[in-house]
């Protein structure tokens, strides 16, 4: 319904976000010295870089039709629900280019 769409754009927004911090880092490799911040970095200023572009809202719906997070109307998702987000677009990513992905475990 209503709520999936408004969350659906949230991904679809930072998706773009990304993806100009993405080329933005590529054309301004110098401009972190002297205090110029992509539109990310003013939100997030210790954000890194991303090698890959990100299906951000592929992976959310991939992730929501598996745990329901847009059903919940009172409960935000977590930063863990986040994070798996964010780690299943970059395995999406990288799909059909690897014949392995191995993942650290252990919170570090």
């Amino acid at each position: 319904g209503a709520h999936r769409h408004r969350v659906e754009h949230t991904w679809h927004h930072l998706s773009e976000l990304v993806d100009e911090h993405r080329q933005w880092s590529s054309q301004h490799a110098q401009a972190s010295a002297i205090g110029l911040k992509s539109s990310l970095q003013q939100v997030v200023p210790t954000v890194g870089t991303f090698f890959t572009p990100l299906k951000l809202v592929d992976a959310w719906r991939a992730y929501d039709a598996k745990y329901g997070i847009s059903k919940r109307r009172y409960v935000k998702p977590s930063f863990n629900e986040i994070r798996h987000v964010l780690n299943l677009s970059q395995v999406m990513a990288m799909s059909g280019r690897l014949n392995l992905v191995t993942l650290d475990g252990d919170c570090t």
